[in-house]
């Protein structure tokens, strides 16, 4: 997790509760995972096929890891 996360779930720990910093933490990692996903793709396609597949592609295969986590219910 980064470093500006921390003082995000603290304040939000103070300032709203037990579950807003959960909802931070989730958050996180859901960045954290989008991210992940974007630069193994790009890494492991940039040589193999044109940069603006290996970017679509990229971008394409990181936001269908974030998107169902965006709907689903706590």
């Amino acid at each position: 997790m980064t470093v500006i996360s921390w003082p995000l779930i603290v304040f939000a720990r103070v300032q709203t509760g037990v579950a807003a910093s959960l909802d931070v933490v989730r958050g996180s990692v859901q960045g954290a995972f989008g991210v992940l996903a974007f630069y193994l793709c790009l890494y492991m396609t940039l040589g193999q096929i044109s940069i603006v597949l290996a970017y679509t592609l990229s971008i394409t295969l990181s936001v269908a890891l974030v998107m169902p986590w965006l709907f689903v219910r706590r």
